[in-house]
C-alpha cells in the first residue's frame, strides 16, 4: 500500500509540469516528485527481494530486463 500510495503521489506531483513552466515552478515540481519517487524505489526493490524469496540470483535478470526495455521504451 505505501509503494503504491507513493507512486501515485509522484506521479500527481509531476502532472505538476503541465501547469507551468516558471523555472521555479519546475524546480519545485521536480523536488516533489523526487522525494515521493526516491522514497519508493527502494521499498520496490525490498518487495522485489521479498517476493524472489530463495531466488534471489533472479534479480539482476529482472534488473537487466527492465534497462532493456526502458531504453527500448526512450528510444521509441
Amino acid at each position: 500500500l505505501i509503494v503504491r500510495v507513493g507512486c501515485l503521489l509522484a506521479g500527481v506531483s509531476f502532472a505538476g509540469v503541465f501547469l507551468g513552466d516558471d523555472y521555479w515552478w519546475l524546480v519545485l515540481v521536480m523536488l516533489v516528485f523526487s522525494f515521493f519517487w526516491n522514497a519508493t524505489l527502494p521499498q520496490f526493490e525490498a518487495t522485489t527481494f521479498n517476493y524472489l524469496g530463495e531466488q534471489s540470483h533472479r534479480y539482476s535478470g529482472i534488473r537487466l530486463w527492465g534497462s532493456v526495455g526502458f531504453i527500448v521504451a526512450a528510444c521509441a
